[in-house]
């Protein structure tokens, strides 16, 4: 370890090259000049609540913003004193990955300054401040007798980000495999006590980032100034929280959610936040470090909030208006400008809580909020308003490797409380849990056919209701009250139904028919939004059972399109008498209150056949193959057989997710599936190919 560790004894490097770093700050950025009958080049918007924004838990959800402006004077100190305990120990500013000054200067000019949105924004912060900051926190903090500086983290754009004008990034550990420093990270690691080395590996693994950011367009700057001002937040739910709700499935997962516990706040915060500054009202109070520039510069003015407009679900003409509400790049529709404070910031909210950070850098290039989101009291406290390019004492870099340093603090902090905390992450482990999974015979489904007459009245009754209420019950959703789903899409019966469903037995029918879908877990996302489990049951139907069921979520314009295309190819293959070996379909709803999302709705068809943990069956290869067949006949190719999309269940062998699935009469195209499929099965059965 000798070639890690500085010698105790060696003389202090010369620091001027730190100071410079501390005291540097990125230039102004300029919005990109405006193309001639183009419009404004940049977003500038904020998105209205997501979807699942809307049902977080009430014991999560964000209660008041308050200002506390000595938080940039906090976060400073702890750069001084990291420094002062480390000065004598820090490698030689020419060994390893400092950014000297004239690397900096070098980097700051080949960076774009004038910026159209908030991707070319978050670019620049990635070229310049993302570059120099994490090295030198990483040393101060966590290794500063290193031979060389090199850093232990780094700040990312992987992140699951949402489609709207706010992007994501992260702080976190580089992965054990990340780069060819890999060796050098894990000698470093092992020179670090064995109580801080553990916690750090830990986070590693679980890859839990440290800090969250928001960015903004430059035209958001009104936005990010009046965070500030918000004071008590209200919640922006489905409905009002208070709304009792007694439907007996909601109540069943209730008590899951009621399990989540937020995380323990640190003990020594590098923050100064007061008890009493915790249980008070919020106050405004003036931003020292925003200068007398006129905000009103920015191309965008801000929204006071988000209009919501009820669709017409059986008009043709709101189908044309939703989709001209939500185009990915069309800059000029006036709803894609809508700006709100309270809408970045619940937004910012819900990514920290998901994620378990407690710092949050919402930035738009000229004007930026350092928050600190403290959990019990459901409290989101916001520096003074910070204009990089005009930041002195402390300055910009400074200031960024003070956010960082903080970050690692704070993590260290929490992470030496979480053995109190374990065993209550609340999450989802499935859909329906005691709730019987039931085949279909005539109504699609498996190669198992069913006895439980009532198992089919229910799907049957379901098939036809015409409002869905959604509720999400796991993780951090807890929904108050349900969203409101229209059946837009009928969904004829197949020609080989049991006569005796049409009529089944305790039954209303009404113009009020509903049912009640509770999400319990999150399958997976893909081309289609995203999947999730949960149960199912019909409201107006004495003695229902609780069908277990599949929601597939899509929310733009190519989700929806995708997700409305494998609808009406389930659909044909019904036509068609494609039945077994299909997973049975409840229907296609879109959201009432907005109309952004849609739902396809299917029963619930078991797992993938490569997480069996044994090997498949000549039964169920041969199953497989004839539903494949059958979908051939049909004149369908599914164009997707992996073995995810293959699953075993309750209801024998099901073939699903048709997103990409297309009519094709070619024999050629449907012999190469049936073999790929029928080699996919060989292997899983054991069998040599």
């Amino acid at each position: 370890m000798a070639s890690i560790s500085a010698a105790a004894a060696s003389p202090p490097i010369d620091l001027k090259e730190l100071y410079d770093l501390f005291s540097w700050s990125p230039p102004r950025l300029v919005l990109y000049p405006q193309m001639e009958n183009k419009g404004p080049s940049t977003s500038g918007s904020t998105r209205q609540p997501a979807f699942f924004d809307r049902h977080f838990s009430t014991k999560l959800a964000l209660k008041r913003v308050v200002h506390l402006p000595s938080l940039v004077e906090d976060i400073a100190k702890t750069v001084d004193s990291a420094l002062d305990a480390a000065k004598h120990t820090l490698p030689k500013i020419s060994n390893g990955d400092f950014y000297t000054t004239n690397d900096r200067r070098r980097a700051v000019r080949e960076a774009e300054r004038n910026v159209r949105d908030e991707n070319e924004v978050r670019a620049f912060y990635s070229y310049t401040t993302a570059r120099f900051c994490p090295v030198v926190a990483s040393t101060l903090a966590l290794h500063p007798a290193a031979s060389s500086w090199i850093s232990l983290i780094h700040w990312t754009t992987s992140v699951s980000s949402p489609r709207h004008a706010v992007t994501d990034a992260e702080l976190t550990f580089y992965r054990l495999d990340d780069t060819d420093d890999a060796v050098r990270r894990e000698e470093i690691l092992d020179t670090m006590e064995s109580r801080r080395r553990d916690i750090l590996k830990g986070m590693r693994e679980k890859q839990a980032p440290l800090i969250t950011f928001e960015f903004e367009s430059l035209s958001a700057g009104p936005v990010v100034t009046a965070i500030p001002e918000l004071g008590d937040f209200e919640w922006t739910h489905c409905g009002p929280p208070e709304h009792s709700c007694n439907d007996p499935q909601h109540g069943k997962v209730k008590d899951q959610v009621a399990g989540i516990v937020p995380g323990p706040d640190a003990l020594r915060p590098p923050w100064n936040i007061r008890e009493e500054t915790v249980q008070s009202p919020p106050t405004t109070l003036a931003s020292p470090l925003l200068s007398q520039e006129q905000l009103g510069t920015s191309s965008a003015q801000e929204s006071v909030g988000v209009k919501k407009r009820k669709r017409n679900h059986a008009s043709d003409t709101s189908e044309k208006r939703r989709r001209k509400r939500r185009p990915k790049a069309d800059v000029d529709n006036p709803d894609h400008h809508d700006v709100s404070a309270h809408s970045l910031v619940q937004q910012a909210w819900v990514q920290a809580t998901k994620l378990d950070t407690s710092l949050i850098v919402l930035h738009s290039g000229n004007h930026e909020l350092i928050c600190v989101r403290h959990r019990k009291s459901q409290t989101l406290f916001v520096s003074n308003v910070i204009e990089p390019h005009n930041c002195t004492n402390p300055g910009y870099g400074k200031l960024h490797v003070g956010v960082y340093v903080t970050s690692i603090e704070d993590m260290f902090d929490r992470m030496g409380q979480q053995s109190a905390h374990a065993g209550n992450s609340g999450e989802g482990k499935g859909g329906g849990r005691g709730a019987k999974k039931w085949t279909t015979d005539g109504l699609g489904g498996g190669d198992h056919p069913i006895e439980d007459k009532l198992a089919l009245e229910t799907i049957y009754v379901a098939s036809k209701c015409r409002t869905m209420h959604m509720y999400l019950q796991y993780d951090v959703y807890d929904s108050p009250v349900p969203a409101s789903f229209i059946r837009s899409l009928s969904l004829p019966m197949p020609p080989n139904c049991p006569s005796s469903l049409s009529s089944p037995r305790n039954h209303t029918h009404g113009l009020d028919e509903c049912i009640t879908v509770v999400l319990t877990s999150e399958i997976g996302r893909g081309a289609t939004g995203v999947a999730l489990r949960g149960t199912l049951t019909p409201e107006n139907m004495e003695g229902a059972g609780a069908l277990d069921v599949v929601v597939k979520l899509a929310f733009d314009d190519e989700e929806r399109d995708s997700l409305k295309k494998e609808y009406n190819l389930y659909l044909h293959l019904r036509s068609e008498g494609v039945q077994r070996g299909i997973t049975p379909i409840i229907g296609f709803f879109d959201d009432d209150a907005d109309g952004l999302a849609c739902a396809l709705v299917m029963l619930y068809a078991g797992v993938p056949i490569s997480d069996l943990g044994r090997n498949l069956t000549a039964t169920e290869c041969k199953a497989a193959l004839s539903t494949l067949e059958s979908i051939h006949c049909a004149d369908v190719l599914h164009d997707d057989t992996r073995p995810y999309n293959v699953l075993i269940g309750d209801l024998g062998v099901t073939i699903i997710d048709f997103g990409n699935a297309r009519r094709c009469s070619s024999k050629k195209a449907k012999d190469k599936e049936y073999a790929y499929l029928q080699s996919i099965l060989q292997g899983l059965a054991g069998e040599s190919r």
